[in-house]
């Protein structure tokens, strides 16, 4: 299928917000790599703990995907308040023209809402907030904006934690996921995790070991992961030092060892500065080369 640009790009800020400079800053990158930008003209309020109030991100997030011309949204900030959009989403039919919806973290709850309902792909990968404030690496821009562009994406270099993994030649299955604290939470939701038959990616930041651990268990006790065909851990980073505790590797570990699904590990996707885009709702395949493992669009 012929790949068509995306050269228009609408930013919304669905949880925190920031200073007007850095979204100023934002408009102006996005421009400097020739695209478009739309920005509403109330892009930022007065709400205590989102970039404004329920309404209005709901009105700017309808808005870029009912708006035939924008090819692209992109979250500007992760933090809270995505979920709070979706009572919404679920009174709309599908727009005609998918769009891709680009961020990570909060937006969590978003990816689920359109790969699983909507069945449209969205993508994994920085919040344009990161790249004004240099929060991520060169090569992790440069894989969004390569996606914009031709539609590539790269691949995810792994490490098989468990045995099963370690037995694996190739999986290819639609990819889901995104922050472990937002997929715990969409338990029980319109937008609750759905992992039977494909690869789940798990990332989170600045969560103590035993919360991840917590988490990792309420997946497990819930059911949400035994079906899954293989799960793919990413960076668990703390802030401060931008590293995996010895805690959080050997939770990990132990959550591998005690399960029956491939499990793997990936330094290339999470809140550390390399994180580099995932499609979720799209194929992708698991493969071993006879020396390495790999994450590849299918």
């Amino acid at each position: 299928m012929e790949f068509n640009p995306m050269k228009t790009i609408a930013i919304i800020a669905p949880g925190y917000g920031a200073s007007p400079r850095t979204v100023t800053e934002a408009k102006a990158l996005l421009k400097r790599h020739d695209f478009a930008v739309r920005l509403p003209d109330d892009f930022l309020g007065d709400h205590p703990l989102h970039s404004h109030h329920d309404d209005a991100r709901t009105e700017h997030l309808t808005e870029a995907l009912q708006n035939p011309d924008i090819d692209a949204i992109w979250a500007f900030k992760g933090g809270y308040g995505s979920a709070k959009i979706i009572p919404a989403l679920q009174k709309m039919q599908p727009p005609p023209k998918p769009k891709p919806l680009i961020g990570f973290s909060d937006v969590t709850s978003l990816h689920l809402y359109f790969n699983q309902h909507w069945h449209w792909p969205t993508i994994h990968a920085p919040v344009l907030w990161q790249l004004v404030r240099n929060k991520v690496s060169d090569d992790s821009i440069n894989a969004v904006f390569d996606y914009l562009n031709t539609g590539n994406l790269p691949r995810h270099p792994l490490t098989p934690l468990n045995k099963t993994a370690q037995n694996t030649a190739t999986i290819t299955a639609t990819i889901t996921g995104g922050n472990l604290k937002l997929l715990q939470c969409s338990i029980g939701t319109a937008w609750q995790l759905e992992a039977a038959g494909k690869i789940l990616c798990i990332e989170d930041v600045d969560e103590k070991p035993y919360q991840i651990d917590r988490m990792l268990l309420h997946l497990q006790q819930s059911g949400r992961l035994a079906s899954a065909h293989a799960i793919i851990f990413g960076t668990f980073h703390d802030a401060e030092t931008s590293q995996h505790s010895e805690e959080v590797t050997a939770i990990l570990q132990h959550f591998a060892d005690n399960s029956a699904v491939p499990v793997f590990i990936a330094a290339s996707f999470g809140h550390g500065r390399k994180n580099l885009p995932i499609r979720l709702g799209s194929d992708y395949t698991i493969r071993h080369d006879g020396q390495n493992y790999s994450l590849c669009p299918a």
